[in-house]
């Protein structure tokens, strides 16, 4: 199923040289990786530290649609964000926290994270359908 309500919290993920840490894969070159690597933002992210990476907490969206079984039932791009605080990304080669491109909506989803009526960038009634009250990063230290 889809990758979402995890916790990932309190760890430590040190990488002392970048070319035994970095692998290509998924037919992926060693700059889309990252110390936590994910796709999609509904997972909380806590109190971790990470340091010698490509990126420090990489949240792509290299699959806008999904992968494998949740291909065209999910919309990585849009989830909503779990509690993101305290987390510590040093000397990592390009970036800290890297968001690509999120824009958290609100998505009727089911148990599994698949979506029951598309990615909508307005509501029915022709609101904004932008998850409200936005989604926050606390106390995130990024720094080489």
């Amino acid at each position: 199923g889809n990758e979402m309500n995890n916790t990932i919290s309190y760890n430590v993920m040190i990488c002392s040289q970048l070319d035994t840490c970095a692998v290509p894969w998924l037919g992926r070159n060693y700059i889309q990786t990252g110390g936590i690597y994910m796709i999609g933002m509904t997972n909380d992210l806590l109190y971790n530290r990470v340091a010698g990476y490509e990126n420090g907490l990489y949240a792509t969206n290299a699959f806008p649609k999904g992968q494998g079984f949740a291909f065209d039932k999910v919309c990585p791009e849009f989830t909503p964000f779990g509690v993101v605080r305290g987390n510590v990304n040093h000397d990592n080669r390009r970036f800290g926290f890297y968001m690509d491109n999120h824009y958290p909506r609100n998505l009727d989803r089911d148990e599994n994270g698949f979506v029951r009526s598309g990615c909508p960038k307005f509501t029915q009634d022709g609101k904004d359908n932008g998850v409200t009250t936005a989604n926050a990063i606390e106390d995130e230290f990024d720094y080489h």
